[in-house]
């Protein structure tokens, strides 16, 4: 019996009524009485012991991403001593990085958005982990990151209900700090200081979280339920959701999850091939560059901020131990990932506040950095105490970009969205070390942070311009 006929079968067998379908401006509208949207299906489900699994497996992975981009950080001054590259190959080295992350989260954002959140799950996972093993015998690691990032946010996103979404997202962006400071423990166990050590052993035991997550992505990850519903495959989502839920579904529930589906691809009809037109189509065309400008100033900054650290204090020579120092900021990205996850959904703030007021309070450490004024502190203390607070509130609102972005577009755009907000970010990334280079040349070795606290400015005034927030909505609204 095909769906149709069965929808037949279940309107007779329970009396329901014929659905009167209204037509306004091509949009067609099913009486909310007769849908069940995903979102409150979710709400009523609760957060289970699949959801519970499906988390783990993304902070394991996250906590490798962590443990590399600090692993990263390290390798740049032992690789320069061991290899006597100059200061311009280390800066293209770290271009080539970004020029990885771009490319890799443009990828997986289509992939995921065509072909289904799991099969893009599982092979962003193992291809991250594998290209990362094998920067142990080959320069690999520009092409390791990023694939997994589009996937994973979607995936987990389509499963949480609407009240524990944000603060859960914030969860997974804390398990990138609490990688950090995993990479850190390693490095103060293997290397001998900061340029000499076994870098490739490092990087083999910062992978370990990976290879967990890997075998736990093949063992548990089912499709997206959601996606699955707005594709049409009814049959494989309601099995999945029952899987879910641990019960089945009543007639009743499947019917009005049908009528939900139809009414949002309807809704949704010309984003059908989920193509980066489509995310410039109607009221998205003034979204998606205020996003785009959000995402490169935190990876402008933020990289900015990681990668001049070392350098900056063997320049001043303060006797600061620069894995000191790296503890601390990644306390500090903790923090910001904690302030994250408590603010997020506080009335009045949420999202487009939060970023505003966290790059204005970015601007004001990066002017502190940089003014004299100040005679009391030396140059030291207020670089050590403005990066870690720059650190902290960066945190924050990384979580909150990602947050805003796969609430704005729909499922059928989600991952395309997410995958080349980030890909644009990465562009930030790309041009950070050459604009901090040519910068330090011509004025001083902080000059960089007047750059940090101006983009800072002008992105807390542009993200006013979004024109509202999703706060506690449901996502294809």
């Amino acid at each position: 019996m095909d769906e149709d006929s069965r929808d037949s079968t279940i309107n007779e067998e329970y009396n329901f009524p014929q659905i009167e379908v209204k037509q306004h401006s091509s949009e067609m509208t099913i009486p909310s009485e007769y849908i069940l949207s995903f979102d409150k299906l979710l709400t009523e489900m609760g957060f289970g012991y699949y959801q519970l699994k499906v988390y783990f497996t993304a902070v394991a992975m996250g906590i490798m991403e962590g443990a590399q981009v600090t692993i990263f950080t390290l390798m740049v001054p032992i690789i320069e001593e061991e290899w006597g590259i100059p200061i311009e190959l280390v800066s293209l080295q770290t271009s080539f990085v970004f020029i990885g992350f771009l490319f890799g989260s443009l990828i997986s954002g289509q992939i995921t958005d065509r072909y289904g959140r799991k099969f893009a799950f599982n092979m962003s996972s193992l291809l991250t982990v594998s290209v990362c093993l094998l920067t142990i015998f080959q320069d690999l690691w520009d092409y390791q990151q990023a694939f997994f990032a589009p996937c994973c946010i979607t995936a987990l996103q389509e499963i949480t209900p609407t009240s524990l979404r944000a603060s859960l997202t914030s969860v997974v962006t804390l398990s990138v700090s609490l990688g950090q400071m995993y990479g850190l423990f390693l490095a103060s166990l293997i290397l001998d200081d900061n340029t000499k050590g076994n870098w490739r052993v490092l990087t083999f035991w910062g992978c370990f979280p990976g290879l967990i997550a890997v075998i736990m992505s093949f063992c548990i990850i089912q499709e997206s339920p959601r996606f699955e519903l707005l594709q049409g495959r009814f049959n494989q989502g309601y099995m999945i959701i029952q899987k879910m839920q641990r019960s089945l579904l009543s007639d009743d529930q499947k019917f009005k999850l049908k009528n939900w589906a139809h009414q949002i691809n309807r809704i949704n009809k010309n984003n059908k091939n989920a193509s980066f037109s489509c995310l410039f189509q109607d009221k998205l065309a003034y979204i998606t560059p205020i996003l785009w400008i959000i995402w490169l100033c935190i990876c402008f900054v933020y990289y900015g901020n990681l990668t001049l650290m070392p350098a900056i204090l063997n320049e001043l020579n303060q006797g600061q131990s620069e894995l000191r120092q790296l503890v601390f900021s990644s306390i500090s990205d903790v923090v910001g990932a904690i302030i994250a996850s408590l603010i997020i959904d506080i009335e009045g703030l949420g999202r487009k506040n939060s970023l505003t007021l966290g790059f204005i309070l970015a601007s004001v450490c990066s002017y502190f950095i940089i003014n004299d004024s100040f005679s009391t502190w030396s140059i030291i203390q207020r670089l050590l105490l403005s990066m870690n607070f720059i650190f902290m509130y960066l945190k924050n609102l990384q979580s909150l970009r990602y947050q805003l972005t796969t609430e704005i577009y729909p499922t059928i755009l989600r991952a395309t969205g997410l995958g080349l907000g980030i890909a644009v970010g990465r562009i930030g990334g790309f041009i950070m070390p050459w604009a901090c280079l040519i910068m330090q040349k011509n004025f001083s070795i902080l000059s960089p942070f007047t750059l940090f606290g101006i983009f800072c400015s002008i992105t807390a005034v542009i993200t006013q311009f979004l024109p509202y927030d999703k706060i506690g909505q449901e996502l294809d609204t």
